[in-house]
C-alpha cells in the first residue's frame, strides 16, 4: 500500500496536467471557427502542460525515494511521458505563434506508432510479471493513444474532421489521463 501511495503521488500531477492539456486541445478543435476558443490561450495551456509533464517525469525518475517504485513500467512511463511532453510543448508553441498545425501531422502519427510499440512491449512484460493483474486498463490507455494520435495526425493533415478530433481528444482526456489519475491518487491501481 505504501508503494502504491508513492506511485500515486509521483504520477498523478503528470496525469492531471495531461487531462488539462487534452481538454483544452479538444475544446479548441471542437470549435473550428475559433469564435470561442483562442489558439494562443490553448497554446499556452499546451506549452505549460508539456513542460510540466517533462519536469514531472525527470523528478520522478531522479527521486531516490521513488526510483523504481513502478517496477518494470518506470522506464515505460518515463519514455512516453517525455515523448508526449515534447509533443504538447511543440503544439503549444505552434499555436502561440499562430502557425499551421499540419507540420505536426506526420509527427503525431509517428508518436502514435511508437506508443503502439510501447503498448505491445508493455503487454508482454506485464503479462509475464503479473499474469491476470490489474494492469490491463493501463495497457488499454496506450492502445487508445495509438488511435488518438493517428486521429490527431490525420486531422491536422485535413483527412479527418476537426470536430471529430476534438471530441476524441476530450474523451481521451478522461479515459487516459483523468480516470487513471484518480485511480492512482487513490491507490486503486499500480
Amino acid at each position: 500500500m505504501v508503494v502504491e501511495m508513492m506511485i500515486g503521488k509521483a504520477i498523478t500531477p503528470f496525469l492531471f496536467a495531461g487531462a488539462f492539456v487534452l481538454m483544452a486541445l479538444g475544446a479548441y478543435h471542437m470549435n473550428p471557427s475559433r469564435s470561442k476558443i483562442s489558439g494562443v490561450a490553448t497554446g499556452i495551456v499546451a506549452l505549460v502542460g508539456g513542460i510540466f509533464m517533462i519536469i514531472n517525469v525527470v523528478m520522478f525518475q531522479s527521486s531516490s525515494n521513488l526510483m523504481g517504485t513502478m517496477g518494470p513500467i518506470s522506464n515505460y512511463m518515463a519514455g512516453l511521458g517525455v515523448l508526449y511532453g515534447l509533443f504538447f510543448t511543440m503544439i503549444g508553441l505552434i499555436l502561440i505563434i499562430g502557425a499551421k498545425l499540419h507540420v505536426m501531422a506526420p509527427i503525431a502519427i509517428v508518436v502514435g506508432w511508437i506508443t503502439l510499440a510501447y503498448a505491445v512491449f508493455f503487454n508482454m512484460a506485464m503479462n509475464m510479471i503479473f499474469p491476470g493483474g490489474n494492469w490491463i486498463y493501463l495497457a488499454s490507455v496506450a492502445y487508445m493513444w495509438f488511435i488518438a494520435m493517428n486521429i490527431a495526425g490525420f486531422s491536422m493533415a485535413g483527412k479527418v474532421p476537426e470536430r471529430f478530433n476534438g471530441g476524441f481528444l476530450m474523451w481521451s482526456s478522461l479515459y487516459t489521463f483523468a480516470i487513471p489519475g484518480i485511480m492512482m491518487a487513490l491507490a486503486i491501481v499500480h
